[in-house]
């Protein structure tokens, strides 16, 4: 090794530093990776069940009754929809299955609000 370089060095060879450079730039792009993989799992989970929250809140214009599967039927509505805008009809689609399984687990709620929403009239 040139005596002018050992100052720079230390006692550790050059593919010393060398593998560790190539370790910090792996590791750089496995946390990106990582994060641009989270940040899409958020968004998607952000995404869970959103038809049926927004059926059940009332939200819609005009705010529909109570239904058992709202979630579903709201997806649906948003689909055949002409005047929404393409991205959401696919957020839509994406949300569907996401829908179903919420409107599955809070069937016992929907079935019971609905068929209250009937004694109303």
């Amino acid at each position: 090794m040139n005596e002018s370089f050992h100052w720079l060095l230390g006692n550790k060879p050059i593919s010393f530093y060398l593998e560790a450079m190539v370790e910090n730039r792996l590791r750089t792009r496995l946390s990106s990776t990582l994060l641009a993989s989270a940040l899409l799992g958020c968004f998607l989970v952000s995404l869970t069940g959103c038809g049926t929250l927004v059926s059940l809140s009332g939200k819609q214009d005009p705010p529909p009754p109570r239904q058992v599967y709202g979630g579903v039927r709201y997806n649906l509505y948003e689909i055949k929809n002409k005047t929404v805008y393409p991205f959401l009809k696919t957020a839509n689609v994406l949300d569907m299955p996401l829908s179903a399984i919420l409107d599955t687990v809070l069937l016992p709620a929907t079935f019971w609000m609905s068929s209250g929403s009937d004694e109303e009239k």
